[in-house]
């Protein structure tokens, strides 16, 4: 539905500053939470008008859908637009504390440098340090808290971490089951609504659910594996599972089909970018069948045909 859409220069580009003008007022939002909690004399991660979940994963997005507007030869125009809010979305991750966002945006960025335009790699990293910087005199808590929080990622004794191991190490121990027990379960999942319960059922009747509430402190979730492929795998069954992979070969297929087709366009590499962030938050975040992959497909689609329709134009221009 979007693709058909977004083919629309009007509707495309009401999408693109809508969407500028939602991160925004939800970055300000988050903003104003902090201010109001610091006046308080207290610390902590702040959301805004999502859970800290979606709003780190909407930020990680925003993030990547701008770093090649803001640094591409090709688009000269908006820049100081496109700077104000990449500058505001990166000081409300790191106010979110969301680790796996904020470690797939420094993945992602070194990719989109090393890949495609090598030649900004050092003079963002300047830009990048200064802003660390200005932040670190307006606000020494914030840069403080951040590297705490991303130091934290390599920790394998942060309870947050160990609970991840073992909810992974579990959800692989439940589809082994069904891979034995329950064919209908392996082929079809739990459904979307009930891995709470079959996921429960299966600890207590292996004697295993005492045992993964103790070794995480209470911090390992019953009801999300924080796996997307996992969890897709024991929700909905290897057939959706299957069809979903299938699905993402043919996205993937396509969008590097058409950055072999302009490597330079920068709306092909933010496309790029957003996708290869979902992937890696998937890693660590059930991101999959809700509205984190709305935020995904939504932004990688308005870029497909934003680049698209500069495409269209570099080709009758050269006619």
């Amino acid at each position: 539905m979007s693709l058909f859409f977004l083919q629309f220069k009007t509707v495309r580009t009401s999408a693109f500053y809508s969407l500028l003008l939602g991160g925004v007022v939800a970055c300000s939002y988050a903003l104003y939470l902090w201010l109001q909690m610091h006046a308080a004399g207290g610390s902590g991660r702040v959301d805004s008008f999502w859970d800290y979940g979606r709003w780190g994963e909407f930020l990680c997005y925003f993030l990547m859908l701008l770093t090649p507007l803001l640094f591409s030869v090709e688009i000269k125009k908006r820049k100081a637009l496109f700077l104000g809010c990449y500058v505001l979305a990166f000081v409300a991750l790191l106010i979110s504390g969301m680790r796996g966002p904020l470690l797939a945006v420094i993945c992602v960025t070194g990719l989109y440098f090393i890949l495609f335009n090598r030649r900004f790699l050092v003079p963002f990293l300047f830009l990048f340090v200064a802003m660390l910087g200005v932040i670190y005199i307006v606000a020494p808590s914030i840069i403080e808290f951040s590297i705490s929080m991303f130091l934290s990622i390599f920790d394998f004794t942060h309870l947050s971490n160990l609970a991840r191991f073992h909810m992974w190490f579990y959800a692989l121990e439940f589809f082994h089951y069904n891979l034995t027990h329950d064919l209908r379960a392996l082929l079809f999942g739990s459904g979307f609504e009930n891995l709470l319960s079959t996921f429960t059922s299966y600890m207590d009747a292996t004697n295993q659910s005492t045992t993964l509430v103790t070794a995480t402190s209470g911090e390992a979730s019953f009801s999300d594996h924080h796996n997307a492929i996992l969890n897709v795998l024991n929700r909905m069954g290897l057939v959706y599972l299957l069809g979903l992979l299938a699905s993402g070969y043919v996205v993937v297929s396509t969008l590097l089909r058409k950055l072999r087709q302009a490597p330079a366009n920068p709306w092909y590499q933010s496309a790029f970018t957003v996708l290869l962030a979902y992937f890696i938050v998937g890693i660590f975040y059930s991101n999959e069948l809700n509205y984190q992959t709305l935020m995904a497909a939504f932004m990688c689609v308005l870029a497909v045909r934003f680049g698209d329709a500069e495409l269209k134009q570099e080709s009758q221009t050269h006619v």
